[in-house]
């Protein structure tokens, strides 16, 4: 008998490694698909940034307002700040400041007001701008963004929000006619300088979609060809040992 015949990979052995391979191989081709999508909605999100201000209109869907410049005529209504969770910019703890702002049709809606530091947060109340206001912002979808599981609740009674979530916002200020779905971050510039104390950072609002598919793409690929070494050495390292037949055996007199 020949003394390789142990060594060939066996029907299991064989079997289970060629599915992991596929299962890898599909997983690397289907972020290779998503990242084409992906491409493509990026293009589409940023040239709805780039487009003209519009106004918001009275019946929408929030996602095909999605990143869309628009422009806000009323004014914010006094009393009604509310704060972020802690945040940090640039290493340096804060919170971001939200306030509702009543449209000209009467329709309320969340204003992203931007970054202050703790400890001016911390020293006291800042009134809003008085009077009608007309600003630019860009439209964001409100809810949590990140595993659901994760997702931590909002505190409303101790005014701590963890995310944006126009509804509950509305509820624990009080709204009526709240714009809901959707909120606004005010673009740079947009509102007065000496807004809460004149120390306030507007958030330069970016295309917050993480278009990392390419990378997991090569991640599975490098899986699967990893797989293959490993399979194939393994072989080859049980081709290269000997048999019990082929064992070499101690003369004895």
């Amino acid at each position: 008998m020949s003394g390789h015949s142990g060594s060939r990979p066996t029907l299991i052995t064989s079997l289970v490694a060629g599915a992991a391979l596929v299962v890898l191989l599909g997983l690397g081709f289907w972020q290779l698909d998503r990242q084409a999508w992906k491409t493509e909605l990026l293009a589409e999100l940023e040239a709805r940034a780039a487009a003209p201000a519009l106004e918001l209109p009275p019946v929408f869907r929030p996602e095909d307002l999605q990143y869309r410049r628009a422009r806000l005529a009323g004014s914010f209504l006094p009393g009604t700040l509310l704060r972020s969770a802690p945040r940090n910019l640039n290493k340096r703890p804060g919170f971001y400041f939200y306030a509702p702002f009543e449209l000209t049709d009467g329709r309320k809606i969340v204003v992203e007001l931007g970054w202050l530091p703790q400890a001016a947060a911390e020293a006291g109340p800042a009134a809003l701008p008085a009077g009608p206001q007309s600003f630019e912002a860009i439209l964001i979808r409100d809810g949590w963004r990140g595993t659901s599981w994760l997702r931590p609740a909002n505190d409303p009674a101790k005014n701590v929000w963890h995310y944006v979530d126009s509804l509950e916002m509305a509820t624990a200020a009080g709204l009526d006619l709240p714009v809901t779905g959707l909120y606004a971050v005010a673009l740079p510039g947009a509102l007065p300088p000496d807004l809460l104390g004149g120390r306030l950072r507007p958030r330069q609002p970016g295309l917050d979609v993480p278009n990392n598919h390419l990378e997991y793409a090569i991640t599975w690929f490098a899986l699967a060809a990893i797989l293959v070494v490993i399979f194939v050495l393994y072989h080859r390292r049980r081709d290269a040992s000997p048999t019990p037949e082929q064992a070499p055996t101690e003369d004895r007199e």
